[in-house]
């Protein structure tokens, strides 16, 4: 196979390469939706790490990788790899017939030279028995690793789609070509584009509960500073010498906040619970009152339900600045892009219908901690998305924070140093190419 790659590339034409495979699927715009990100600063290889996989038995069509998509990455499925010719000729295939695109990659990386993988569009996989593949990976086992599976289940499934690929159904007695894939995934995108396009108008309340005087602007900016249109604010004061008229007053120019006051007997949890209570918005946003939220937080963070399926958006990693010394780090790093079932209490982003199951518990420590347990119990997604547009403060002063741990232990154990910064906020928000 490797030396049957080298001979095709002598005897092509133009500057760039294109592997692909001979039973996948390859839609119109594959080509020219790849091709630009060549121009990548060192990128020697674009391909797909991230892919629609079609079970061709099951009838059955999922998502694989879903966390490796516009990213640099170590390889990419070998049926993707595009190239500059160029490349090709300092780096020939391997002569073998099996694992050929790896060591191509591996030799790739060796030179220096970085794999970008782009998004999972415009291509389908095709999953055969697993006796048809040289990968001969048990496909039950490659299915419980996809996500957004969803089913086809008899040919009168595929009239909804197209008639003629119907007709070829039966003519070809059973035997689908290629047009079936190709309409399937042009009718899963749109399914998808409709429900993304309902999560990015869907409503967000954001809900904040607060002891302290002092933190009403932190609260109002990061509520303001949102590009998110629709939206509405809940404040719940959670002290007793908190005057709320005047908290109110502060307030009165601007639409869509609703500000309480509930005894400081009550716990964080219910709390929070009674903000829930009166939002208005299918979506609930948690911040804390002290806290960096950047403008792309909301319209990011809302965008992975539906990628996902998620009942509950996370960050499982984010940004930590400690004050005292200027240092941004970078906690727990591995946590993106990811399920997992847990994530820091300040970034839940949670669809409402939630609450008809799991509600927070009547506790004012680690109730963050337990209403993920207690979603994870009953079933329920957690998915820690990206660690950008959210800065978590770690202050001199501890009696700030209720995880009193120190600042060099919290490094040393949790986190990854970024650097000793100023301008942390660029980082956060996603403009510096160097995090």
């Amino acid at each position: 196979m490797g030396k049957c790659l080298n001979y095709g590339i002598e005897h092509s034409s133009y500057p760039i390469i294109a592997k692909f495979d001979d039973d996948d699927y390859y839609g119109p715009k594959y080509l020219s939706d790849t091709v630009s990100l060549l121009s990548l600063k060192n990128v020697g290889i674009v391909g797909k790490a991230c892919t629609f996989i079609y079970f061709k038995e099951k009838q059955l069509i999922g998502i694989k990788n879903i966390s490796k998509e516009n990213k640099y990455v170590d390889r990419v499925t070998g049926s993707t790899l595009m190239f500059k010719r160029e490349l090709a000729e300092k780096i020939p295939f391997h002569d073998i017939s099996l694992g050929e695109d790896i060591k191509f990659c591996n030799d790739c990386l060796n030179l220096g030279y970085k794999i970008f993988s782009t998004n999972r569009h415009h291509y389908v996989y095709i999953r055969n028995k697993k006796d048809k593949h040289t990968w001969k990976m048990d496909n039950d086992y490659i299915l419980k690793r996809c996500i957004n599976v969803y089913k086809i289940t008899n040919p009168k499934d595929y009239s909804k789609y197209d008639n003629h690929v119907l007709r070829k159904f039966k003519n070809t007695g059973g035997n689908l070509m290629k047009k079936p894939y190709q309409q399937y995934v042009e009718e899963y995108l749109k399914k998808r584009i409709k429900l993304h396009e309902s999560y990015i108008n869907s409503g967000v309340s954001v809900v904040v509960c607060t002891n302290k005087d002092h933190t009403f602007d932190d609260i109002l900016n990061n509520f303001i500073r949102q590009d998110h249109n629709k939206k509405e604010l809940i404040i719940v004061i959670n002290k007793d010498n908190i005057n709320l008229n005047e908290w109110i007053d502060k307030s009165k120019d601007y639409r869509d906040i609703k500000i309480f006051k509930l005894n400081e007997d009550i716990s964080l949890g219910n709390c929070l619970n009674y903000a829930v209570d009166q939002a208005k918005h299918p979506i609930i946003a948690k911040f804390d009152d002290d806290d960096y939220y950047g403008p792309k937080y909301l319209s990011d963070t809302i965008k992975s339900f539906n990628i996902t399926g998620a009942d509950v958006i996370v960050k499982a990693a984010n940004f930590v600045y400690f004050l005292e010394d200027k240092i941004l780090a970078i906690r727990t790093p591995g946590e993106e892009n990811k399920f997992v079932n847990f994530g820091n209490g300040s970034t839940l982003v949670i669809k409402k219908e939630v609450f008809n199951s799991v509600r927070f518990r009547d506790m004012s420590i680690a109730e963050d901690v337990y209403f993920c347990q207690d979603c994870i119990k009953n079933h329920m997604k957690i998915y820690s998305t990206n660690k950008y547009h959210h800065i978590y403060f770690r202050h001199p002063n501890k009696k700030q924070h209720t995880w009193k741990i120190s600042d060099d232990d919290f490094i040393k154990e949790h986190c990854s140093v970024v650097g000793k910064v100023e301008d942390y906020i660029s980082y956060a928000n996603n403009i510096r190419e160097d995090v």
